[in-house]
Formats: C-alpha cells, structure tokens, sequence
C-alpha cells in the first residue's frame, strides 16, 4: 500500500500520455514515463490500478483504459480512506 499515495499523480501521467499517444504506454514506457527504475514496480502499479478499475487488459495482454481511468476524484478519495485505516490500524497497535 506505501505506492497508493501517488498512484494519482501516476494516473495522471496515464491519462496525459494516453490523450496524446491515444494509446495506453508499454510497461518500458511507463517505467521511462514515470522514472521506475524496474518493470517490477510498474507491474505492481498496474496491478493496484486494474484492481481499482482504471485499468484492464486488452485480450491481446496490452493495457487499455478501464471504466474508470478518467475518473481520479474517485481514486483521491480512496487513497485518503485507505491512509486513515492504516494510520489508525497503525495507532492501535502501538
């Protein structure tokens, strides 16, 4: 969960290079677009976003647009309930 904090700012990146290229980037141009250093850690950012609904796969295994890749106030919300859970899941434990 630590890369949920600016999965909104990567979305964002998506979403930029999705209405010039009109087409969803592959795993080495996300990796280049948002500096990872890994095709690892794009993989983990595709997969907490497919899970979320903004992004699928295609049946040919590239990635498209999910139903919901235009909607971040959505995702913003999210990752602020996702925070306080685990912040206040972090506090009782302490």
């Amino acid at each position: 969960m630590a890369g949920m904090g600016k999965d909104v700012d990567y979305l964002g990146k998506l979403q930029d290079y999705y209405a010039t290229h009109k087409v969803m980037p592959s795993y080495q141009a996300i990796a280049d677009l948002l500096g990872f250093k890994s095709k690892n850690a794009v993989a983990a950012l595709v997969a907490r976003l497919k899970l979320l609904g903004f992004i699928e796969s295609a049946p040919d295994k590239r990635l498209k647009p999910g139903r919901r890749f235009l909607n971040v106030c959505w995702l913003k919300v999210r990752c602020k309930l996702v925070c306080r859970q685990l912040r206040s899941t972090t506090i009782a434990t302490a």
